[in-house]
């Protein structure tokens, strides 16, 4: 199958936008966020010394810097909750405790799939990006005590000029119909970027609820939101969703 309209992809090239292509869609990629984790990991040492119940962990770039620096523990050791698939499979395989629900999509998911009675009164550390949202700490604050420690940083990225000259084009004449978000930081850099050249018939979709809410507090026509933090699930499932209208 090929629709002739382009699918706008804001993120590195991976599994969505390969499984895309496998679906038969012509795909356009730009990455304009980058995560990068500190170089100074010694809050994250210092707090992992201390007698935490449970560790919270909601991304990619968080679970790799807490695999490199979890050790073993034989006494007190925390249960990692973990939201996404690839998160969990970072750390399947460390010295700990893990709890993972795969149904749960977002942070306020997770939190109510294991039903907040779970966190009553305890210590618990929330692994994060400098801009990941504030949900785990604000549903638990007066449940339990939740510490946090920024392990990333997620920047701005410096994208190819000749490819936003390209992409401006293609939205200004209608041939990028689909714009394809995964975090509300993405959004936010789109905007930035495109705004200008966004037309009224450019749909968009998200993967979770929390970026689908960015999309629309952008006033973006928000067409698909992928019921699975996975981006195989997103791309087969918003490939569908085009291909039956």
């Amino acid at each position: 199958m090929n629709t002739g309209a382009s699918v706008l992809v804001i993120r590195k090239p991976g599994t969505f936008d390969a499984e895309m292509r496998a679906a038969g869609f012509e795909v356009e990629i730009i990455e304009l966020i980058v995560s990068k984790p500190l170089a100074d990991q010694s809050e994250l040492k210092q707090r992992l010394q201390d007698e935490y119940d449970g560790i919270f962990v909601t991304s990619r770039v968080a679970a790799g810097v807490l695999a490199e620096h979890l050790v073993p523990r034989t006494r007190n050791t925390p249960t990692i909750y973990i939201l996404g698939r690839r998160s969990f499979k970072i750390l399947e395989n460390s010295p700990a405790k893990l709890a993972y629900r795969p149904d749960a999509n977002a942070a306020d998911e997770m939190i109510s799939a294991f039903g907040a009675e779970e966190f009553e009164g305890k210590r618990l550390l929330y692994v994060r990006g400098n801009r990941s949202m504030n949900t785990i700490p604000e549903r638990l604050s007066r449940r339990a005590t939740v510490d946090q420690v920024i392990v990333y940083e997620t920047l701005e990225a410096e994208p190819d000029k000749n490819g936003v000259a390209n992409i401006k084009e293609g939205l200004a004449s209608g041939k990028v119909q689909w714009v394809c978000f995964f975090s509300p930081s993405g959004v936010e850099a789109f905007v930035d970027h495109f705004a200008a050249d966004v037309g009224k018939g450019l749909k968009a979709a998200a993967i979770g609820v929390t970026t689908a809410e960015s999309v629309r507090n952008a006033g973006m026509n928000l067409e698909f939101v992928s019921e699975r933090a996975d981006s195989r699930e997103f791309a087969r499932d918003l490939a569908d969703h085009i291909s039956n209208g």
